[in-house]
């Protein structure tokens, strides 16, 4: 039996880093927390995946705001989204995490968190209409069940694509359980899907068709026949923590993607504030696709 106390030593680690603004760092631990979840017996895994879940998508957020130099908005965004976090984790050391609880918390959390970082303009123009974000995402699934063959060409860029378009719709207006779910299967499908895009392209630029059938196909059914009232959510987060662990072991396996990212910060290379400054734009902006 793997003990699950460095996770909770992790996930005080992740709380440490916020409170001292050091996002950067608090998106290293958020994914520190699912690398160390996938260690543990599986019927245990799943509450720590999603806490690693939630902090990773906080400290993404938090890290995009502060990119914008507005420091109002970053400190009145952490005071906003640091108490959903305590929400998340407390369960876990008391072992009463309950999922259903998890997403609700996540959609106040989200909505709560989504202008911070807009421009002033579009704040005073959109109002919330989670009706348009949901015809929207259902626009776009349709068109990945079409298109999805194109997933088979490693030129391809249409899960980033879906997600620009979902992520940019719901912080103008909003978005419901079902499409947030749908957001997080989305980003984690692209994040295991860049690694065999990337490892099992071919010269003339197709994939190896077994790995895309076996390995993404799969999720992208699951995801594109989301049903209207949406899966039960101990369903949608089964699979979801299936993605993060997917993910995980291809970064076991091959680290790294050949971009910039947090984790590669990690070396601990001490570089200029405006080249960290400019570093930490490019990430933030790769990171919400």
């Amino acid at each position: 039996m793997v003990d699950s106390k460095p996770l909770l030593q992790d996930i005080a680690a992740v709380k440490g880093a916020f409170g001292k603004d050091d996002f950067r760092t608090a998106h290293i631990l958020a994914n520190r927390i699912m690398s160390n979840a996938v260690f543990l017996e599986a019927s245990k895994q799943e509450p720590f995946l999603l806490a690693g879940f939630f902090s990773k998508d906080v400290a993404t957020e938090l890290m995009r705001i502060a990119a914008s130099g507005k420091v109002p908005p970053i400190s009145t965004a952490k005071t906003a989204a640091l108490p959903f976090l305590t929400e998340v984790v407390e369960p876990l050391s008391s072992g009463t995490f309950n999922i259903e609880t998890f997403w609700q918390t996540y959609e106040k959390y989200s909505d709560r968190i989504r202008k911070y970082g807009n421009l002033e303009i579009e704040d005073k123009v959109y109002t919330e209409n989670k009706p348009f974000m949901r015809e929207a995402t259902n626009w776009l699934l349709n068109y990945l069940a079409r298109e999805k063959q194109v997933l088979y060409d490693s030129r391809n860029a249409i899960l980033e694509g879906m997600l620009n378009e979902m992520i940019r719709v719901y912080r103008s207006h909003g978005a419901s359980i079902r499409e947030l779910v749908i957001v997080g299967l989305l980003t984690y499908l692209q994040r295991t899907y860049a690694y065999i895009r990337l490892v099992f392209a071919k010269p003339d630029g197709s994939i190896i068709e077994e790995k895309v059938k076996s390995e993404i196909m799969p999720h992208v059914d699951f995801i594109t026949s989301t049903p209207a009232e949406g899966y039960p959510l101990p369903e949608a987060a089964k699979k979801l923590c299936k993605l993060i662990v997917a993910w995980r072991e291809y970064f076991i396996r091959y680290l790294e993607l050949p971009q910039a990212s947090p984790a590669q910060m990690e070396r601990g290379v001490e570089l200029p504030e405006e080249t960290r400054k400019k570093i930490t734009e490019a990430i933030t902006k790769s990171l919400e696709k």
